[in-house]
């Protein structure tokens, strides 16, 4: 309540880029549209971010135990961000393709 995150400017990042997306999809040619692709997965992981640390400060002292659901979050936040391909990588690759 008392906390400075926007969760109505979460909610409606995440409604753009869901629209975003599936008008990628309903075009039917993904090779098209790898730089769209390439950023949009990097904004919805960096939205991801925000909203599972956003998660974790609100949800006080219990959301910092082992087994909270905020912490299982946070942690498939990172798994999005460093393995499937790493945010860095996707950003690597947008400059690549714009320059």
């Amino acid at each position: 309540q008392y906390l400075e995150y926007d969760v109505e400017a979460f909610k409606k990042r995440y409604r753009q880029l869901r629209e975003e997306y599936y008008a990628i999809l309903d075009d039917g040619n993904l090779t098209s549209h790898l730089n769209e692709l390439i950023s949009l997965k990097k904004d919805i992981g960096y939205l991801l971010l925000d909203v599972n640390q956003a998660s974790v400060v609100n949800g006080g002292s219990r959301a910092y135990t082992p087994y909270s659901p905020q912490v299982r979050k946070l942690k498939e936040g990172f798994f999005f961000a460093a393995l499937t391909p790493t945010l860095r990588h996707l950003g690597k690759l947008e400059a690549e393709l714009k320059g």
